[in-house]
């Protein structure tokens, strides 16, 4: 019974790991899309300037620093 609790243990630790991992993944995919200057090129273009996302205010800078310390 308490080598099947363990099983049961790992295989939560395992999903959840994986779980993080695919997550970790979608934060970093956004991080490089708002780090990438050519992003706010284009977007700037394409939008007024009273009219864009507070994301941009930046031009990326928050992200790249975030991709560089982790």
């Amino acid at each position: 019974q308490e080598l099947e609790n363990l099983k049961d243990a790992f295989d939560d630790l395992d999903s959840d790991y994986i779980d993080l991992h695919q997550e970790n993944k979608r934060y970093r995919d956004a991080l490089e899309f708002y780090g990438n200057k050519e992003n706010y090129l284009h977007e700037l273009s394409r939008l007024k300037a009273t009219n864009y996302s507070k994301v941009m205010d930046d031009y990326g800078e928050i992200a790249r620093k975030a991709l560089r310390s982790g």
